[in-house]
């Protein structure tokens, strides 16, 4: 019988759920990404399993693993960072448990706001288990483009500069701007209120996301103020990710969001980065944007949001 329980220390198989989770890895974003996770899952697991932020939940058939759930709260908001079942207890039920443990654990601790939005590295569609659990589900994809993509060639001189710890307070302001009213505004933790967005630019920097280089995160000011802002980190040894692009209202639509894209894309390439990868909700209008730019859907992702009623 499998039985449900936190882990405390890594499970005797879990080079199983490393190997599984490397090729997930590679087909996403390619071998050197999965090597250099093989290199740091020992190291990225054990962090999680020490740490009193996160809960690191696992079905159990006795001394071995059958699955992982991995959970973290911040602010009265809970967010599901990974599922993952080893194929042989797929379609075994695993997945619902898991999944039903940490959301009841996650309200009892007191979340207001649950989010689950990791890119899967199997087969499996979580949709009904987040559905029965009151969740609403959103379309979205990872989308990826070449880094020396024509869409994101320079564009002029540049007119962003790196975000220092003293624009993060104007840079903060323009994300929470950016998103009041936006549909996606459910799904992102760090456009509650300028302190989340501030301590979200905080957690970038440090790396929290990925690797952080101080040209990751950029802002431009247009008469001596902050316009717009793109904050991004790397996640594999060829690979930078968009976290997030935010361009005040005020200057929406006035190419500036194409041209932190392509700044950020300068910013990657002078680093190494072959690649640079982003989320974005299906009927976005963001999307077209990116896709003018090069970028093209490398996976459907379906994000789940569940707020409680107040």
């Amino acid at each position: 019988m499998l039985s449900l329980r936190r882990w405390h220390k890594l499970p005797r198989n879990f080079s199983a759920f490393v190997e599984e989770l490397a090729c997930g890895i590679e087909g996403l974003y390619g071998a050197a990404s999965a090597e250099e996770y093989r290199r740091r899952a020992r190291d990225l697991f054990g962090a999680a399993v020490e740490s009193t932020a996160v809960d690191v939940v696992g079905l159990f058939d006795g001394p071995d693993a059958a699955g992982v759930l991995m959970a973290a709260s911040r602010d009265n908001t809970g967010e599901i960072t990974l599922v993952h079942v080893l194929e042989h207890y797929l379609r075994q039920g695993v997945e619902e448990r898991l999944v039903a443990e940490s959301v009841r654990m996650l309200r009892e601790s007191g979340a207001k706001r649950i989010l689950s939005e990791f890119v899967p590295l199997y087969a499996e569609d979580l949709g009904t288990t987040f559905g029965s659990l009151g969740f609403e589900s959103v379309e979205r994809a990872v989308m990826a483009a070449a880094a020396s993509a024509p869409g994101l060639a320079p564009w002029g001189l540049p007119e962003s500069v790196p975000i220092t710890e003293a624009d993060r307070g104007d840079a903060a302001e323009v994300i929470i701007a950016a998103y009041e009213g936006h549909p996606d505004r459910k799904l992102h933790s760090d456009v509650g209120d300028t302190a989340a967005a501030r301590a979200f630019l905080e957690r970038v920097a440090d790396g929290g996301f990925g690797l952080a280089r101080r040209s990751f995160s950029r802002l431009i000011r247009k008469s001596g103020q902050c316009a717009g802002v793109i904050a991004g980190c790397e996640i594999g040894p060829d690979i930078g990710f968009i976290l997030q692009v935010a361009v005040a209202p005020a200057f929406q639509g006035k190419g500036l969001g194409t041209r932190l894209l392509r700044e950020q894309a300068v910013a990657f390439r002078e680093t190494g980065m072959a690649r640079i990868a982003l989320g974005v909700t299906m009927d976005n209008p963001a999307r077209e944007l990116y896709e003018r730019l090069g970028f093209a859907v490398l996976r459907p992702v379906r994000a789940h949001v569940w707020q409680a009623l107040l």
